[in-house]
């Protein structure tokens, strides 16, 4: 389940997101990684794969970073730096968890290449706030986010390239993918996770008993 400071400010039209996010001055149209900086998160992946995409296609597609620094914090700082991507790619740091809705609701759309699971959280948040997802193929991910979602290999360039290009392009495959995840989102509630987890236990104690 998606924290609840998620469901608390889900219903954040897009003037009060902004007047929220203005002291920032961010681009009006970009892409977010909310992720603390390990490497497991992938960033550097995904950093390269931007700068595919500014060769190959010409296009500079904005990131918005999220997130305390970690060990490969500097790591990728430099990257960035090294591929020339810094007006590009721009990190706040720890946000409130206000302003991380704020930055769902004003996003193109999630961007998630993590390569650990079996299951993540921003997926799950994106879903509950209506925001698009592209998103890794690893562990469970796919069963996560079914069709609300773009799936790539998230040790492929390339093919992140691909999908984050593909989907930057086309607003009527980002809104088919939103409402998608409407249907999911509608699971996405403290009373089906509560029944779920009623569920589990009794089975567990049904197998407890019978053994």
């Amino acid at each position: 389940m998606p924290p609840g400071y998620i469901y608390e400010n889900k219903d954040m039209d897009i003037t009060d997101a902004s007047k929220l996010l203005s002291k920032y001055n961010l681009p009006s149209k970009y892409l977010f990684y909310p992720a603390q900086f390990w490497s497991h998160k992938n960033h550097a992946r995904l950093v390269r794969a931007l700068s595919l995409i500014k060769e190959s296609k010409g296009a500079e597609i904005p990131l918005i970073l999220t997130g305390s620094p970690q060990e490969s914090f500097n790591k990728i700082m430099n990257l960035i730096k090294e591929l020339k991507l810094s007006n590009q790619v721009l990190h706040l740091g720890y946000v409130s968890g206000k302003e991380i809705v704020a930055l769902y609701k004003k996003s193109y759309a999630l961007v998630f290449p993590g390569i650990v699971g079996p299951t993540n959280i921003p997926p799950l948040e994106a879903i509950v706030l209506g925001t698009s997802i592209i998103c890794s193929n690893s562990f469970g991910m796919p069963e996560q986010i079914a069709d609300a979602g773009l799936l790539f290999d998230p040790y492929d360039i390339e093919d992140m390239a691909e999908k984050i290009y593909r989907l930057w392009n086309d607003p009527k495959l980002r809104e088919k993918l939103i409402n998608n995840g409407k249907k999911i989102a509608e699971k996405l509630n403290f009373e089906t996770y509560a029944k779920n987890w009623e569920n589990i236990i009794s089975e567990a104690l049904n197998i407890i008993s019978v053994s």
